[in-house]
């Protein structure tokens, strides 16, 4: 089992309403629910942190995208936008 460490956290009235409410609904504790939020929200952002630094790094070593590829790419974006209309 892992070690766990309370943690302290101020939010707003809204925000403890609405956790209320959810853990009410899915019958689990809000504690549980922060959990899960703060380590998804965690792990999104170190999943963000380390694609942002790959693209730095990338830039850094002079590999960009050509023109052409650029092009196709929001070419591509370009029709699947006017197909969903």
């Amino acid at each position: 089992m892992m070690s766990e460490r309370s943690l302290t956290l101020s939010v707003a009235e809204e925000t403890a309403a609405s956790l209320d409410r959810l853990a009410r609904a899915t019958g689990r504790s809000a504690d549980q629910l922060a959990q899960e939020a703060l380590q998804r929200y965690l792990d999104y952002e170190s999943w963000k942190a380390d694609k942002i630094r790959h693209g730095i790094a990338c830039g850094d070593a002079g590999e960009f995208a050509t023109d052409e590829e650029l092009a196709e790419a929001f070419d591509r974006y370009r029709h699947a936008a006017q197909d969903a209309e």
